[in-house]
């Protein structure tokens, strides 16, 4: 996403946004289990400057195939158009024998309809409008920041600059997990309506500690949702595709009130 942070001291970062219209999506290694003739096929559909070398393709997926390359709020039915970015055909196979595992990265450039269902609830965990989340299975990993710098002289004698209370800071790494329709709904709300925005509701339940003991361990707070990791001057929102009905997504937030 093309989000640019700037720091403000014990405050919400200030955010610049270009908007959704420059988001990308990109699914990466994606892998398949080929025979020596569909393995022919697609060598051939993506080695061919006259077909797919260079060129966008037709991603066409079965109705409810299970397979979403592009996020589970994105869908596993349809046409999506797709630009290959990178290919590695893999080697010969022996379990099972004589089939080919090769990788694709893409980068979507268009997607079909899809609407997300997130009726079966994970857990008690709230995100804004996102309700039945899972408790973050790997807990919160806090950084807490007191404003507070100490010097020590070579008498021994401390000196302290304290810019208060207010200016500390408080954020917390986890990493969620969930079904396809829970995910895809926190991953729809994160890039649609959370971003850059610091009036994010958070409500966990009783002893989770989001932000350490000095926060509180329970009830409704007030976050900044952060996308820390850097790409090409974009921000980043992993997610992971785990198993069959299983996601991940690894996220930052940023305590407010």
């Amino acid at each position: 996403m093309p989000i640019a942070y700037a720091s403000r001291r014990g405050e919400p970062y200030g955010t610049f946004d270009a908007s959704t219209t420059y988001d990308m999506r990109k699914c990466l290694g994606a892998s398949f289990d080929l025979t020596q003739s569909a393995m022919d096929d697609l060598a051939d559909l993506l080695r061919d400057t006259d077909k797919g070398r260079g060129e966008d393709l037709t991603l066409q997926l079965g109705t409810t195939s299970g397979f979403f390359p592009f996020g589970p709020d994105k869908g596993d039915t349809g046409d999506f158009t797709v630009r290959v970015t990178n290919f590695t055909p893999g080697g010969q196979r022996h379990k099972p024998w004589l089939y080919w595992g090769p990788t694709l990265d893409m980068v979507m450039v268009s997607n079909p309809a899809y609407s997300v269902s997130d009726d079966m609830d994970d857990g008690q965990l709230q995100v804004g409008t996102v309700t039945g989340l899972r408790y973050p299975q790997a807990g919160y990993r806090q950084s807490i920041d007191y404003a507070v710098q100490n010097t020590v002289t070579w008498d021994s004698t401390g000196h302290s600059l304290d810019m208060g209370a207010n200016a500390d800071g408080y954020e917390s790494d986890c990493t969620f997990s969930g079904n396809t329709g829970k995910m895809g709904a926190l991953v729809a709300y994160l890039v649609g309506t959370a971003r850059g925005n610091d009036n994010v509701s958070f409500v966990a339940s009783a002893n989770n500690y989001p932000f350490g003991v000095d926060m509180g361990g329970s009830g409704s707070f007030t976050v900044q949702f952060l996308y820390t990791a850097r790409e090409d001057d974009r921000v980043k929102l992993r997610m992971n595709h785990v198993s069959f009905d299983q996601w991940t997504l690894d996220t930052r937030m940023r305590f407010v009130s």
